[in-house]
């Protein structure tokens, strides 16, 4: 009798478990909607009075509607939202570069935006790059960890006499280059989109683009601990439709972003 309590106990916990866990989403294989992270970074996510606009929450929403999805936003900061991301929480983030560590964590999707790592300077700088020995003698400034603190320690492997800065965010390095913070042979390496956005708004001063680095496409990363292989296939097509359709090309346009290649 006692044994048989004993099972019946265990039968019950496990399935109280097993609601547990499909409420805080580790199998939701028949889910109707797609919870995502972001951080404000304009003009690819743009803070609309606390409300996430712009043009990849326009293409992901645009994605979700052909696969009959509902898409859920939450703007947070950007290494809480990574975690929440990385451990399954959610379903995916945006937007974030592919790399080979992020690929262990993350199904990435089809690129839907072309853009550029540059390097930005100050006016008077007699900086035009064309390749990684012109930055010789340089200090070069990024945000990080990220994909452009990586490509900017690629960079220093290559130029020996190459001095790299990780700030905490990009308005940092910025405001420190306009101010000559890292000298007269000071550069900071920026998404070229990101940089020039914020300094076509005045911020935060006279600084230029002495010329692009690496391109990059940018997808939506889904994470593995959360969507399967097939759930991939699904958005991926999607995606192609909108590419097919002009959907993502007419978004990205209007932000004055290129769309990837069909």
């Amino acid at each position: 009798m006692k044994g048989i309590m004993i099972a019946r106990r265990t039968a019950c916990l496990a399935v109280l478990a097993g609601g547990w866990l499909a409420g805080m989403g580790v199998a939701r294989a028949d889910s109707q909607s797609l919870h995502f992270v972001m951080e404000p970074l304009p003009p690819f996510v743009i803070d609309a009075g606390g409300k996430p606009a712009g043009p990849f929450p326009e293409i992901v929403n645009a994605a979700c509607a052909q696969l009959k999805l509902r898409c859920v936003f939450e703007m947070l900061p950007w290494r809480r939202a990574y975690a929440l991301a990385e451990r399954g929480v959610v379903d995916g983030i945006f937007v974030l570069a592919r790399t080979p560590e992020r690929e262990q964590v993350f199904h990435f999707t089809i690129p839907v935006v072309q853009s550029a790592y540059a390097l930005f300077v100050r006016q008077h700088s007699s900086l035009h790059y064309r390749q990684a020995g012109d930055l010789s003698g340089f200090t070069l400034a990024a945000y990080g960890p990220s994909s452009t603190s990586r490509a900017a320690q690629e960079l220093a492997r290559l130029v020996p006499d190459l001095h790299v800065e990780i700030e905490v965010d990009i308005p940092s390095v910025l405001r420190k280059l306009a101010a000559g913070r890292y000298g007269e042979q000071g550069a900071a390496l920026i998404n070229i989109d990101v940089g020039n956005y914020l300094v076509q708004r005045g911020y935060p001063g006279s600084l230029r683009v002495a010329g692009e680095v690496r391109k990059v496409g940018y997808g939506i990363a889904l994470s593995r601990a959360r969507q399967s292989t097939e759930q991939l296939e699904r958005f991926n097509a999607a995606l192609h439709e909108l590419l097919r359709q002009g959907t993502i090309r007419s978004i990205s346009e209007r932000y004055g972003l290129h769309p990837a290649t069909p």
